[in-house]
């Protein structure tokens, strides 16, 4: 996972199906303030069966996910880093997504911007 003092952090997330918690794949994409750009991307476990939809959009299936973490194992590393950068999505999914992941693990999120 990138370290430093970054511009901003971009976030993207994948999901399993069509629960929002259902999170697959995390992305980052660290923009730096000489505009470097450092990324990083874990797959995740996400505890639920994937719909052939979201698979055949993204790619990512049961297969591509086994012996991954879990968002409860994966999401507190991530915290640190994120909590001290704005950070940016492509759209509210990601945010309603990491919002329903972190309920469901009972976890704190970052605000996103």
């Amino acid at each position: 996972m990138p370290d430093g003092d970054f511009q901003f952090i971009a976030l993207d997330v994948e999901t399993a199906c069509g629960d929002s918690a259902s999170i697959c794949q995390i992305g980052i994409a660290c923009v730096g303030h000489d505009d470097t750009i450092h990324m990083w991307s874990v797959y995740v476990d996400p505890q639920m069966a994937f719909a052939p939809f979201n698979t055949q959009l993204h790619g990512i299936g049961a297969d591509t996910v086994r012996g991954a973490p879990t968002f409860a194992q994966i999401w507190p590393a991530m915290v640190p880093l994120l909590s001290r950068h704005p950070m940016v999505q492509h759209s509210r999914f990601d945010e309603k997504a990491i919002n329903a992941a972190c309920r469901a693990h009972q976890l704190p999120r970052p605000r996103l911007t």
